[in-house]
């Protein structure tokens, strides 16, 4: 009680020396940089000092970040970046995968570059297949569960071309593009379901769980090679112009038909709702990729090494994998 009542006196002399260092010691901060001007070392109050560089952000590391914190929202798409390049005129961001509207998806990306101030970009969209709405529900389900390193399913090119097939192939005599999907399940792979998909919206269940595929590796006129290593290489034959898409879901089965590869008119909510249940139960996680056949050299011939990238006769004879339908307008569509 008696030290809080007595009032503390500081004497004028003291006062005044108090203001004398005060000032003193403002007019040394000043002389020597103030808020770091001069000082190379810029002080510890985190200010750039003057006549300093201002470290810049990596235009192609901030350009990513934007376009991947914008791809969950963009409507009725599946898209990734495939490269980024430095370029005189800015970057140049070239995106792969499917839109169901181009020009909308091109737009949101933009916005999201131009919110994060990552300088001159232009987008190439020349890589992404289109869709039609039919197959805009089972997009926006898909992308709900999408895997976060999508390292399971690959293309080695976007493109492939039509050439004339050697015998022993299904379209021996015929042109036909030879796709090669590549495949990597050494982890996080225990089970999975293949997919095929069309520019139409239809998805096709090619492979239904991991022991059809291990019952198909090896056997005679198989589509899937063992590269060793848990990889695998998936080869698939297409007599017709366009783009199809491969669509890996992994986690625990079982992987019903129904619920993975709906048919088109029987994806509405009550299917939406039971697909991303199952996801949440089972921990499914969705990869896609997407390639085009193409015809733009004509009456050229099967690289000799085509035969070579085929299953070795022999091994344990298994049931013949489902007929597969990747191409729009296509009813036989025949992996090797």
């Amino acid at each position: 009680g008696a030290f809080a009542s007595a009032p503390i006196r500081i004497p004028p002399l003291v006062i005044g020396i108090v203001v004398v260092a005060l000032l003193a010691a403002a007019g040394a901060w000043y002389a020597f940089g103030g808020l770091g001007g001069d000082d190379p070392k810029g002080g510890d109050n985190g200010i750039v000092p003057k006549n300093e560089v201002v470290p810049q952000a990596d235009p192609i590391a901030t350009a990513r970040s934007a376009i991947n914190s914008a791809l969950p929202s963009v409507d009725c798409t599946w898209l990734d970046i495939s490269s980024i390049d430095r370029r005189d005129d800015g970057l140049r961001i070239a995106i792969r995968g499917v839109a169901g509207n181009m020009r909308a998806a091109e737009r949101e990306l933009r916005q999201a570059l131009i919110r994060a101030e990552a300088g001159d970009a232009g987008l190439d969209f020349g890589d992404v297949a289109p869709i039609l709405p039919a197959g805009c529900a089972a997009l926006d389900t898909y992308r709900q569960v999408r895997a976060a390193n999508a390292t399971h399913v690959s293309v080695p090119e976007p493109r492939f071309e039509m050439v004339l097939q050697p015998s022993g192939l299904p379209y021996a005599g015929q042109d036909a593009a030879n796709a090669v999907i590549d495949l990597n399940l050494a982890e996080g792979a225990e089970d999975f379901a293949l997919l095929g998909i069309e520019p139409s919206g239809v998805i096709t269940n090619i492979i239904g769980d991991r022991a059809m595929f291990d019952a198909n590796v090896g056997a005679p006129n198989s589509p899937i090679v063992d590269q060793g290593n848990g990889r695998y290489r998936l080869n698939i034959d297409l007599d017709h112009i366009g783009w199809s898409g491969i669509i890996l879901v992994t986690g625990r089965g079982p992987f019903e038909a129904d619920l993975v590869a709906p048919p088109v008119g029987s994806r509405g909510p009550s299917w939406q709702r039971r697909f991303l249940e199952a996801a949440a139960a089972r921990n499914w996680r969705v990869e896609m990729v997407w390639f085009e056949s193409v015809n733009r050299v004509q009456g050229d011939s099967a690289p000799p090494e085509l035969l070579l990238r085929r299953a070795p006769a022999g091994g344990p004879q298994a049931a013949e994998p489902p007929s597969q339908d990747l191409g729009e307008g296509q009813t036989d569509k025949r992996t090797e």
